[in-house]
């Protein structure tokens, strides 16, 4: 959504109502029964997931079992709490405007939104009473370690849920105990940093990862289970991030799943809309408009009417800040991330993009053997207008 206040008083500019709003199953938690929805100007992201809306890229076997799962969800729409059993979750946890951000050109009233459609499915479990086992062998403490921090992303068996998140189950056979130490330690793609866990329990739980027969599998930690005994009220709950990513690391909904959009701030309305950014093996294959699936760039506005802005595809585009059409684009060695700066030295104008991310293709989004292995050649990269002020006259003619 977008909300428009005067930023003197808060009042709103744009008509807001309270609407009902899904409440929560799980004991002793109270949601609030509204919140609060724009009129003025319409949604930028879409706000609902239903298996009408699943991708054509999408094979008819796991569509068949997407759609099942969808259906036997909770889908109430914006707000549903997330409980015991699975919850559509749309725009999703990584969805919305998320990285993307926002530029606005004041002396038009004009708003420029980046955001990503990304659904997530949602599942809440009981969260273990202490990090680790404190005793049994090296391997059972390491299980221990991983049952707390890895297994409701990777899944007890360690077969993970790819493309989204990785199996571990052969992870001997694909990294080498550092390249695991440095991801738990930093985290990697879509994967967070663990910097709470000490070298100990690190060195434990790679050594489980890397012979877990050692250890004995189980469906939940043995702490877990304790806590059904305990005041429904006082319990913990926690979910993984549920993102829906198909085999061929596709996201489930259909594209776009990048937009740009541009609002006119006095009138409340949509000025244009467009799909921002490309993924290269699908336009090889002739389908175009998708959107990227990674955006992490946010949008720059220049007073002479361009939009600075990229993708992880690699590419810097310039847009016609009055229709969104490319007037120009770049191809650079990484994948962009962060927000450009624009400035002037002596004269002549200049733009810096940030690239220095892990450059995303639909084959291989994710934090794996291949992402470990081949470093990313990171830079700032600076653009500029050419020096003579005759060849300046005639860019921005």
């Amino acid at each position: 959504f977008v909300f428009v206040f005067n930023r003197e008083t808060g009042e709103t500019l744009c008509p807001v109502v309270e609407l009902a709003v899904p409440a929560s199953d799980m004991p002793g938690e109270q949601t609030w029964p509204t919140q609060p929805f724009p009129l003025k100007p319409p949604p930028f992201a879409r706000q609902k997931f239903t298996a009408d809306d699943l991708s054509p890229f999408i094979g008819e076997q796991e569509k068949a079992t997407l759609r099942k799962e969808i259906q036997e969800a909770r889908n109430e729409g914006l707000f549903t709490p997330p409980g015991l059993t699975n919850t559509v979750e749309m725009p999703g946890n990584n969805g919305g405007a998320n990285f993307g951000g926002a530029a606005i050109d004041p002396a038009s009233g004009t708003l420029y939104v980046v955001s990503k459609d990304l659904p997530a499915m949602l599942k809440l479990e009981l969260t273990p009473d202490r990090p680790a086992a404190l005793s049994g062998s090296p391997a059972e403490r390491g299980k221990a370690v991983y049952d707390t921090n890895c297994r409701l992303c990777h899944q007890a068996d360690l077969n993970g849920r790819p493309p989204a998140v990785p199996s571990l189950a052969d992870a001997s056979a694909r990294f080498t105990r550092e390249q695991l130490d440095g991801v738990v330690s930093h985290g990697r793609g879509l994967m967070p940093a663990f910097p709470k866990l000490s070298a100990e329990e690190r060195d434990l739980l790679i050594g489980y990862l890397f012979h877990p027969e050692g250890a004995e599998h189980s469906t939940a930690p043995a702490q877990e289970k304790s806590q059904t005994t305990r005041d429904p009220a006082s319990l913990h709950y926690r979910s993984g991030f549920g993102f829906m990513f198909t085999s061929s690391g596709l996201p489930a909904i259909a594209p776009p799943w990048t937009s740009l959009t541009a609002y006119d701030l006095n009138e409340g309305t949509i000025k244009w809309k467009i799909p921002l950014g490309e993924v290269p093996e699908l336009v090889d294959k002739g389908f175009k408009d998708t959107g990227s699936h990674f955006p992490k760039v946010a949008p720059v506005v220049t007073a002479g009417g361009l939009i600075f802005t990229g993708t992880r595809d690699r590419k810097v585009r310039a847009l016609d800040a009055q229709t969104g059409k490319v007037l120009w684009e770049a191809t650079l060695d990484a994948a962009l991330e962060g927000m450009p700066a624009v400035y002037e030295a002596n004269g002549r104008e200049y733009i810096v993009f940030c690239a220095a991310a892990q450059a995303t293709t639909f084959t291989h989004n994710v934090p794996g053997h291949a992402a470990l292995q081949a470093p990313i050649p990171g830079a700032y990269v600076a653009f500029a207008l050419p020096e003579t002020p005759q060849a300046q006259a005639t860019i921005q003619k």
